[in-house]
Formats: C-alpha cells, sequence, structure tokens
C-alpha cells in the first residue's frame, strides 16, 4: 500500500479516537475503474448489515480496496478503530487503533461486476463488487477447515458506504 496512503488512514483514525466515535467519518465513497477495465479501486468504509457486532471489521473503519484483473487479486487495507463495545466476547478492555490488510483472489471479473474470496486461517471472506452501480458487500464466516479451533461460524456482512 502507497505509505501515505497508510498515513492518511492513520492520522483520520487518531483524529476520530479523540473524539465521539459516533461523528466519525472517514474516506468518502469512490470507485475508480481504469479506462480499460483492468483496475478498480473502490475507497470507502464497511457498514455492519449483520445484528452482531464483531472487531473483525468494527463500525469505525475505513477502507481502500486495490483489484487488478490481471494478477487476478484484490488487496483490501483496512484502518480499524476497535472499542470495548465492538467486541462481544469482552476481550478488548481499550480502544485499539492499526491497520490490516487482505489480498482475496479474483474469482469473476466481468465488465459489471468482480467476485474474489480470501482463505485466512479462522474465514472465508468474500467480496462482490458491481462497477455499474458502485455497490460493494464483504461477507466473512468462520471456519475450521485450515487448522484454526473454537471458530465462530457465525455469518457476517457489511456493505460498502
Amino acid at each position: 500500500m502507497n505509505r501515505a496512503l497508510a498515513v492518511c488512514l492513520v492520522l483520520c483514525l487518531i483524529s476520530f479516537a479523540s473524539g465521539d466515535t459516533t461523528k466519525v467519518r472517514g474516506n468518502p465513497k469512490n470507485l475508480v475503474v481504469s479506462s480499460a477495465g483492468e483496475t478498480a479501486i473502490l475507497e470507502g468504509r464497511w457498514q455492519r448489515i449483520s445484528p452482531r457486532v464483531t472487531v473483525e471489521i468494527p463500525d469505525v473503519n475505513a477502507f481502500r480496496i486495490e483489484c487488478s484483473k490481471q494478477t487476478r487479486i484484490c488487496r483490501e487495507f483496512t484502518a480499524k478503530f476497535i472499542t470495548p463495545s465492538d467486541d462481544p466476547l469482552r476481550a478488548v478492555s481499550s480502544e485499539i487503533l492499526f491497520l490490516m490488510n487482505q489480498d482475496f483472489m479474483v474469482t469473476y471479473w466481468r465488465r459489471d461486476k468482480i467476485r474474489a474470496k480470501a482463505e485466512p486461517s479462522a474465514a472465508d471472506i468474500y467480496l462482490e463488487i458491481s462497477l455499474l452501480d458502485s455497490t460493494a458487500m464483504r461477507t466473512s464466516q468462520g471456519t475450521e477447515k485450515r487448522g484454526a479451533r473454537g471458530v465462530d461460524s457465525t455469518v457476517n456482512k457489511w456493505s460498502w458506504r
């Protein structure tokens, strides 16, 4: 990820952390697709649509996703500000700010839509990006398929805002 972008994401979240997090504003929603349709870049924030809170993507977040048709990879960079209220397990006792990145393998790329999947050790994570109407969904479900144990298999969903 571009170092300036990382610094910007962190500084934005630090400024948010100093005030009421209910009034936080992140990157504005933006989608740029190259003229040849070979790359797509999304910026914005994820808004949880699942009823259950989770530290995976807390309410205060900002992200950038860079997709390349040639490499068949979408790379997600997410700045997270996690508070104790984001953690249903009550393991988080104070605010935590950090950056995370995740690579997704593109499984489908057409003029109107991109689908991609990531397989970290404890979850299957799916992205579905509509290039025509500038919408995206992020879905994850815990799994023990790759060796993780005691994983919660609840399906969590977020939409792009």
